[in-house]
């Protein structure tokens, strides 16, 4: 018979029938293995004689059907490679790519483990409810990890679902409790194919721009940063989210997670790729909309980065990552996207920043954003930015990673309003005190170079002030502080220290609230620093 309709690619297989109609079926003794990073496609209807362990797709590798068709008929085994954590209490959202077979379920995809706990969203509270573990096609669900009775090779293990694969059109109803109040809406859906599927292509399904009947951000849960394990509902102030949006860019843009209080920031960054079984958040921005999905959307394009797709596209952005990283290491990064699409006021195209005990956002008519989907860069533009600290103390604004123009010779400076220093990012970071609380608009993004009166990256005499309780520390990178006069705004004359040692401690509890001025005399040179109380 001709394989014209059936295209393999690394696959064991014996005793198939592939008709001319385009449906493969396999017979009771015949078997299929389609190993890793490697796909199958069928046009049509999938039949197995099997009990479907003779069907395996193992993890990262795809099985494709062209048609929109839902009648296969036989189980098949898609299996999906988990790293798993040492205290075994973070979830992972996943979408099945099977119907379960009898007795299978979210609860039984672990080895050894056959009541695993489950979780479903709840968009109306922003909260975990208790799941029976039954798939819903194309509904996500929470997944715990597996107990101890799941053994793990090098910390990992190998779910397996077991069932009829998914296919053709698929329906979830998503909703939104309150359109004008950007904290809901969020829906948990999940990839319901045994094949990776492209948001970008997803999101134009379900009525991307003009209708935007849900929003152009999805959001991933990256467990790798998180150490939340209560719920929260809208209160969370946590950032374990990646979070992409198909607009921004030619290919989209996406940031990683920030992290939370325990210090793990986020390295991974979403694109256009969820992998097979991967679930993810999207906003409805209906009441009531019916989320769809269809066999046009299935992709054997490679995931590149584990749980978030693959990183790079074919037509580079002229974009930027930014990233604030805080005391405690917590790191926040946003995205800047220059590109013709763009829009320099808020639209679909920009992502709006989730909070964080630390997080650092662009503002765009007074909404704070994590992806900031711009029109092409002119060397006139100023992007303001604001910031959250959780406490007071040493903070550190730098380039995460530039692409476009940004990689290729074009800077980008960081003006701080409050000092009236400019660091060209492009060549070093800039380091600044803060005190704890939200300071939006304290800085600004430029492209053309102010008179910097900060040092070069190779200038030894830098220091650094922050606030610690109801002192000021000022440290200086190599030479001792000669003398520090501390004087108010009007230039009077309050405080004279002479510590001959590189770090020094400012008691500030007689001064009043307000902006003083530090004269720092260090190795004969004479700098002077803005701060406030």
């Amino acid at each position: 018979m001709k394989k014209h309709i059936l295209y393999i690619s690394t696959l064991f297989f014996s005793v198939i029938v592939c008709a001319q109609d385009g449906t493969l079926k396999i017979e009771g003794t015949g078997s299929i293995k389609v190993f890793t990073t490697a796909s199958l496609t069928v046009k049509d209807k999938i039949t197995n004689l099997g009990d479907g362990t003779n069907f395996i797709v193992q993890s990262d590798a795809n099985l494709i059907q062209i048609n929109n068709i839902n009648t296969n008929v036989g189980n098949i085994k898609s299996e999906r490679d988990f790293k798993i954590s040492e205290e075994r209490k973070q979830y992972n959202y996943l979408g099945s790519p099977v119907a379960f077979a009898s007795g299978e379920s979210y609860k039984t995809i672990f080895p050894g483990s056959t009541n695993t706990q489950v979780l479903y969203h709840n968009q109306t509270t922003n909260t975990f409810v208790t799941s029976s573990g039954a798939n819903i096609p194309g509904r996500g669900s929470a997944v715990k990890e597996p107990p101890t009775t799941t053994v793990l090779v090098d910390k990992k293990t190998t779910a397996k679902f077991l069932g009829v694969p998914q296919s053709g059109n698929i329906s979830i109803g998503i909703a939104n409790r309150d359109t004008n109040i950007s904290t809901y809406g969020y829906n948990l859906v999940g990839n319901p194919y045994a094949s990776n599927i492209d948001l970008i292509k997803l999101y134009a399904l379900n009525g991307g721009d003009p209708q935007r009947n849900i929003s152009a951000t999805f959001y991933l849960w990256d467990n790798n940063v998180n150490d939340i394990y209560v719920q929260q509902g809208s209160g969370y102030m946590g950032q374990a989210y990646a979070i992409y949006n198909v607009l921004t860019g030619n290919s989209g843009t996406g940031t990683a997670a920030a992290g939370t209080s325990g210090g793990i920031s986020g390295t991974k960054k979403p694109t256009n790729i969820i992998k097979v079984g991967q679930g993810f958040m999207t906003r409805s921005l209906k009441t009531t909309y019916d989320f769809r999905f269809d066999n046009t959307i299935r992709t054997n394009e490679n995931a590149g980065v584990d749980f978030l797709g693959k990183s790079g596209s074919m037509v580079e952005d002229d974009r930027y990552w930014l990233k604030m990283t805080a005391p405690s290491g917590i790191t926040s990064t946003i995205a800047i996207v220059h590109y013709p699409g763009g829009n320099d006021l808020f639209g679909p195209e920009d992502s709006r920043s989730l909070g964080g005990s630390d997080a650092l956002y662009t503002i765009v008519e007074d909404e704070k954003l994590a992806i900031d989907g711009r029109s092409n860069m002119k060397i006139t533009d100023i992007i303001p930015l604001g910031c959250q600290h959780f406490v007071g103390d040493e903070y550190i604004i730098g380039i995460d990673t530039a692409e476009g123009i940004f990689a290729n010779g074009q800077n980008i400076y960081l003006k701080d309003k409050q000092t009236g220093i400019v660091t060209n990012l492009s060549e070093q970071n800039y380091r600044f005190s803060a005190n704890a609380g939200e300071s939006a608009g304290r800085f600004v993004i430029i492209y053309q170079p102010e008179t910097i009166l900060s040092t070069t990256a190779l200038n030894k005499d830098e220091f650094i002030v922050y606030k610690n309780g109801s002192n000021f520390i000022l440290k200086s990178e190599s030479k001792k502080i000669d003398e520090v006069e501390v004087f108010d705004v009007v230039g009077k004359l309050l405080k004279v220290l002479q510590p001959n040692s590189k770090q020094a401690t400012l008691d500030v509890t007689t001064l009043i609230n307000g902006v003083y001025i530090l004269k720092v005399t260090i190795g004969g040179k004479i700098m002077t620093k803005k701060v406030i109380k």
